[in-house]
């Protein structure tokens, strides 16, 4: 994410943001609110359609092939 989030741009803060009873960082003091964070971390879509954002890094089939032999229990 730190490629892509630009941080004055695209990080929203919002304070008192309603939630419920059932949210385990509710702010009992205040009501049904809490604290939240959104992050925009998508591509750009004018950059997109002009082609000169960096494409999304990726490994080789026969990579995540042998990674997948590697690590059987995990796949």
């Amino acid at each position: 994410m730190t490629t892509r989030v630009d941080a004055v741009e695209d990080i929203d803060i919002i304070k008192k943001a309603w939630s419920s009873g059932r949210d385990p960082l509710v702010l009992p003091e205040f009501g049904n609110y809490n604290n939240r964070i959104l992050l925009d971390a998508c591509i750009p879509y004018h950059r997109k359609l002009r082609g000169d954002f960096p494409p999304v890094v990726d490994v080789s089939e026969g990579l995540k092939q042998r990674l997948k032999e590697k690590f059987k229990e995990l796949f």
